[in-house]
């Protein structure tokens, strides 16, 4: 449900008579909406969405989900033009995916376009929230990109220009003033009221701006839907390779194995209605969860850029039910509309394979925090894999300490869950499951 202020009925009747909205949904764009008979106390109108069974945020999306949210929210807009209205917002929290298909989900955020206007008055929004951060990460990495997605100030058009412009770093920076003044002054004239125009500019300049403005003449001769999707779209990740990239590739290849059966199984024997998959790498068990466990939704969770990048990639082409985040299991960015990612991602299965020997033996983290956290993302059962030979890599490994055996593992995982039940799969993996029964935080 969301409410439409009363102060906002009439501009709002007057968008659902336009059929715009109509049309996006028509189009799939944005998820099922009506308009109810229900009013609130100030007799504001309430409007009824379709449910999207899982959301995540842009600090979650890797790469290419960030491109395809900042090229679907101009797809949104153009459609908007063609009605007479643009969105008043181009930030990504308008964007939820369903599955792996972007929705625009902020219904009331268009507004009726100025009278002759060519230009979008949410352009530099746009900009700072799309097209600056995909730069700087395909220029540097994830790093600083995704904690300019986290909201609040955001990067000036200036700096932006200085920091990713090599023709404007070298130039004078009074003429990269003067540069910015003339680039901010086009955009009002883009924007500008026919009538405001006019006073502004006075009548002869005004007949005259307007009417090259009306031929799309230059400096109005280009659409801003048209630069701004040319600008994301030529953007790549950066090419380096990853401590695990290709990770899942030969699992994909392989004939299935009777480890990929036994874990598949054992997830079916639970009968989840949602899976959470952490440490999923471009996620080949997650697939497979969604296609042969019955769950209707499966999350995909992984910290390397590469792997959700071919991850979403997938999904997208199947159209599977797998919704990659692109987070740290352990150690998340930040709590996302204020609240935790242990309590958003919950599902009823968590499952980790081969992740739990990484944490331990190379990034040290303790078995009880490890178990906590994973056990705290389910809502009933956790399913764990045990490498008894640590860091193992088919031909070697170093020697794995004393502590580190199957009897101590085995602890920790009794330590939060009941009904513990043990198989191995292979000579260097131990499939763990139980019912958690750590307190939901």
């Amino acid at each position: 449900m969301r409410e439409v202020p009363v102060e906002a009925n009439a501009e709002f009747d007057a968008l659902w008579a336009s059929g715009l909205l109509q049309e996006l949904q028509g189009r799939s764009w944005t998820p099922e909406c009506q308009l109810t008979n229900y009013r609130t106390e100030s007799g504001g109108r309430v409007l009824e969405h379709a449910v999207v069974p899982f959301v995540t945020y842009p600090i979650e999306w890797p790469f290419s989900m960030l491109q395809e949210a900042g090229e679907h929210l101009l797809r949104v807009n153009a459609l908007a033009k063609s009605y007479g209205y643009e969105l008043k917002d181009a930030h990504g929290y308008n964007v939820v995916f369903a599955g792996p298909r972007a929705q625009f989900v902020d219904v009331t955020s268009f507004q009726l376009r100025a009278k002759g206007a060519v230009g979008w008055s949410a352009q530099s929004q746009f900009q700072s929230f799309f097209v600056d951060p995909l730069r700087i990460w395909s220029l540097s990495g994830p790093f600083v990109a995704r904690r300019l997605l986290l909201g609040g100030e955001s990067i000036t058009d200036f700096a932006s220009s200085q920091l990713l412009s090599r023709g404007t770093r070298n130039l004078p920076l009074g003429i990269v003033q003067k540069l910015q003044r003339w680039r901010e002054r086009l955009a009002m004239l883009n924007c500008l009221d026919d009538d405001i125009l006019l006073a502004k500019a006075g009548p002869r300049l005004g007949r005259l701006l307007g009417a090259i403005r009306r031929r799309r003449y230059f400096p109005f001769h280009l659409d801003p839907e048209e630069v701004l999707g040319k600008q994301i779209r030529r953007l790549q990740p950066p090419s380096r390779k990853t401590e695990w990239s290709g990770y899942h590739q030969r699992l994909k290849q392989c004939p299935v194995t009777r480890r990929m059966e036994q874990v598949v199984a054992r997830v079916s024997q639970l009968c989840p209605e949602t899976v959470l998959d952490v440490g999923c790498n471009e996620g080949e068990f997650a697939f497979r969860f969604e296609s042969e466990t019955g769950a209707r939704q499966v999350i995909a969770l992984d910290a390397d850029a590469q792997a959700m990048d071919v991850l979403y990639g997938r999904a997208k082409r199947e159209g599977r039910r797998v919704t990659p985040v692109y987070s740290d299991a352990m150690l998340p960015l930040l709590p996302v509309a204020g609240i935790s990612q242990r309590v958003r991602l919950r599902a009823d299965v968590v499952v980790a394979l081969a992740i739990t020997h990484h944490l331990l033996l190379s990034q040290r983290y303790n078995i009880d925090y490890v178990m906590r956290r994973l056990a705290e993302f389910s809502r009933r059962h956790l399913v764990v894999e045990f490498m008894p030979m640590g860091l193992w890599n088919g031909t070697e490994a170093p020697p794995v300490p004393g502590w580190y055996n199957v009897d101590w593992f085995r602890a920790a995982v009794s330590r939060v869950c009941t009904a513990v039940e043990e198989v191995k799969l292979e000579e260097n993996r131990i499939l763990f499951s139980g019912t958690v029964r750590v307190p939901l935080g």
